[in-house]
């Protein structure tokens, strides 16, 4: 994909507030500058200076974002960007839950309701939107997924927009994860993502030819499975044992799992392609750290141990609200289980998720070559 003269192609922080773990990235991120990766330092376009918007409406297993972003076209690319304010981050949508689980009915309500109060100098720059189910998607029947999407695509139908409504295999989500951080990477690289229903990882030098795999492990969904287990105490409660933790979660949730497979099969060159973290829980993470631009798995070990340590009131007191505050141990061991599945000794700070990806990606916008 070609970098067209213009603005920078940034990348857009947004926080998904999940039942838990997007929670606890909101505590520790609320106060912090936004993220931007990108290869210069211009402010993010106002919405009467670009000639084009796409909308990506994150449909997750526990939310669902709007996501706005600015386009620019040259005869054979798309460039994409985050708005400047107010849009500059993902809106979320005030929901009990994942569109997925809310029923058909009220499902097309809650849409029917953003698309309907949308400011109207914003609709009149949408030249397209892209409604994308994930996780909380992927685990109802077929039946169901047909029914919620025919729904919505009437949302859309009734109020002349053009938008693409489906629901994106894992694999997918991982390779437009990937795309997200294809304009901020030169050569090739690799993305690893943590979802409340899935987890996701891709690899490539091209968006054509990366490959990515997806595995029903998702942090809130594990969380669930576990939570019940008397050995899960390492994990959460009065007595968490960061290395319990780590290893009871590589043993339980990662060994013997596609994703463990997947990288097993890999050529070595993989190994040497830049690591990423996408989303909410890895920018908890960094943001723990100190927002380092990259954490080897020595230092986040380090930083597990010290902060699975911590009594709730020590945890509290450095920006983790006190209800999410006995989950950290929990978090930090989770990823740091997931690197250690992949193999690498370091993860570098990405984005936010696969939106961006999907802005730029003609199966959902047709105005964007590939």
């Amino acid at each position: 994909m070609k970098k067209a003269a213009g603005p920078c192609v940034v990348m857009k922080m947004s926080v998904n507030k999940s039942r838990f773990f997007g929670n606890i990235a909101l505590g520790f991120m609320f106060a912090a500058l936004s993220l931007a990766l990108t290869s210069c330092t211009a402010s993010p376009p106002r919405l009467d200076q670009v000639e084009s918007v796409h909308l990506v409406i994150d449909a997750g297993s526990s939310g669902t974002r709007f996501c706005y972003f600015a386009l620019r076209h040259s005869d054979d690319s798309c460039q994409s960007s985050i708005l400047a304010d107010p849009y500059s981050e993902c809106r979320e949508m005030e929901a009990e839950n994942g569109l997925a689980d809310l029923g058909e009915e009220k499902a097309e309500k809650l849409l029917a309701g953003v698309l309907d109060t949308m400011e109207e100098d914003l609709r009149t720059k949408l030249t397209g939107a892209a409604l994308l189910g994930t996780g909380g998607f992927r685990r109802q029947t077929q039946a169901r997924q047909n029914a919620i999407v025919k729904r919505l695509e009437k949302v859309f139908a009734d109020r002349h927009l053009s938008a693409v409504v489906r629901v994106l295999s894992g694999e997918d989500e991982g390779r437009l994860a990937w795309r997200t951080m294809q304009s901020s990477v030169a050569g090739g690289h690799r993305t690893i993502e943590t979802g409340g229903a899935t987890i996701q990882y891709a690899s490539g030098i091209s968006y054509a030819d990366t490959a990515a795999v997806s595995a029903p492990l998702g942090m809130n969904d594990s969380f669930e499975k576990l939570q019940h287990d008397s050995a899960f105490l390492v994990c959460y409660g009065d007595k968490k044992d960061y290395a319990g933790c780590k290893a009871l979660l590589s043993g339980r949730i990662f060994r013997n799992s596609s994703i463990q497979k997947f990288m097993d099969s890999r050529p070595d060159s993989d190994s040497r392609r830049p690591l990423f973290g996408m989303g909410a829980p890895w920018k908890a993470v960094f943001r723990l750290a100190g927002n380092p631009d990259r954490i080897s798995a020595t230092a986040l070990d380090e930083l597990g141990r010290q902060t699975c340590s911590n009594s709730t009131e020590q945890l509290i007191s450095r920006g983790i609200p006190a209800k999410h505050a006995p989950r950290t141990c929990y978090l930090l061991a989770f990823q740091a289980a997931f690197l250690s599945a992949t193999g690498s000794s370091e993860i570098r700070r990405g984005g936010e998720s696969w939106p961006r990806g999907a802005s730029l990606t003609s199966d959902f916008f047709k105005d964007c070559p590939e």
